[in-house]
């Protein structure tokens, strides 16, 4: 680890990588799921284990745990490796230079892998370059689709690229230019995986600052804000995200649950119409039977991880239904988590319930968890029901 540049965490948690850069290796560990600890399982070093590792910079794991992806800045390189599941070995599968293979590699820095884990996205800063491929699920390997250099094409802000990554819900992509002072900002085609320039965030320029000598970019889980650093203003920089998704409230599903014949067309539909987020309705015949909440446990896994679902919510009217989520999401058994409490409690409609109650709800909510808290109502009678609102929910959907 001579000049340790990187980590990565597998997806199932059971391993950690990191790069040397000096050493110009890629080390493996297993990890302990309990209490964090780290056991050495073996390094793959360049012109040894695997050509293209000098200067070994960043790592990163595809998210479906398959495999994984390094770049060698001395090498101007990105090197692809097969990950055993069952121990987190890995194995060499292929490798791409600068100017041999594709242009734009140059002092080949960051990689990212896109949540549907069909694109992988490397910088290169000697070029100023961010250089995109499409990824094969079965073998990993890679397939050069196109690259963007700083100045043509109407691109700026990736002077000296340093860092790129992926929204969650794969709709955009953001690079760091070192050199520019400055945050790139892409669309992403989620069917090609191509990008479209859409507009670069300059140090000291439109009330931005903190850029200086920009370096890391990060989007947060929930895809609302991105964070970037710069490493010459000492600074952490914050914007918010501008998003849009469609989502869709699935009636009936205890019904669906289990039942393959009716999972698979409902998850399936959802793919094919870029549906991202699933509000479940009769989760409360579920929770608290071992066999259901597996099955539900599995739902949201395959969701989540195969097509393309971004966000999964739970709807109730309860303090003790939303406490059977928050204990569902608590329980170490399972892998998969709810997103979104969601509050549907018709007061408007039902003369034994009241807007206070429905705020003591909302109230209830916000304390138990730090889930996106979102409510449906029917109709806002006065400003100041807004205003309350508006206070104790993230998303507001209304009839």
């Amino acid at each position: 680890l001579d000049g340790a540049n990187s980590v990565a965490v597998s997806p199932d948690g059971e391993n950690v990588y990191a790069t040397g850069g000096q050493s110009n290796t890629l080390v493996g560990f297993s990890r302990n799921q309990s209490n964090g600890e780290l056991t050495f399982v073996e390094k793959y070093s360049d012109n040894t284990d695997a050509d293209g590792l000098g200067g070994a910079n960043f790592v990163a794991v595809s998210p479906d745990g398959e495999h994984v992806y390094a770049t060698g800045e001395v090498d101007n390189a990105v090197v692809v490796f097969s990950r055993d599941q069952n121990n987190g070995e890995l194995s060499f599968v292929e490798n791409y230079f600068n100017r041999t293979d594709v242009q734009g590699l140059g002092d080949a820095n960051c990689v990212a892998v896109s949540p549907d884990g069909q694109s992988v996205y490397t910088t290169g800063k000697f070029r100023s370059a961010i250089v995109v491929f499409s990824r094969n699920q079965n073998d990993g390997k890679l397939s050069f689709v196109e690259n963007f250099f700083d100045n043509l094409d109407g691109v700026n802000g990736i002077g000296g690229a340093s860092s790129v990554t992926v929204s969650p819900d794969g709709l955009s992509v953001y690079a760091t230019g070192f050199d520019d002072d400055a945050l790139a900002v892409f669309s992403r085609d989620q069917d090609t995986g191509e990008l479209s320039f859409v507009e670069a965030q300059f140090d000291n320029s439109g009330g931005v600052n903190g850029l200086n000598g920009a370096n890391f970019v990060a989007v947060s889980s929930d895809g609302k804000n991105v964070y970037a650093t710069g490493k010459f203003d000492l600074a952490l920089v914050v914007f918010s995200r501008e998003t849009t998704s469609r989502g869709m409230y699935v009636d009936g599903f205890k019904c669906i649950l289990g039942n393959s014949e009716e999972e698979t067309p409902l998850l399936e539909y959802a793919q094919n119409n870029d549906i991202k987020y699933l509000a479940l309705y009769d989760l409360d015949h579920i929770f608290g039977d071992d066999e259901r909440e597996g099955q539900l446990d599995s739902f949201i896994v395959q969701a989540k991880s195969n097509y393309g679902i971004l966000e999964v919510g739970a709807i109730g009217d309860s303090e003790e239904f939303f406490d059977d989520v928050i204990a569902f999401n608590n329980d170490r058994r399972y892998s998969s988590q709810f997103d979104v409490l969601s509050l549907e409690y018709d007061y408007w409609d039902d003369a034994d319930k009241t807007f206070g109650e429905f705020l003591t709800l909302l109230d209830y909510m916000n304390a138990k968890s730090d889930l996106i808290v979102e409510t449906f109502i029917g109709e806002l009678n006065t400003s100041s029901q807004a205003q309350n609102l508006s206070r104790r929910v993230d998303r507001l959907l209304l009839s």
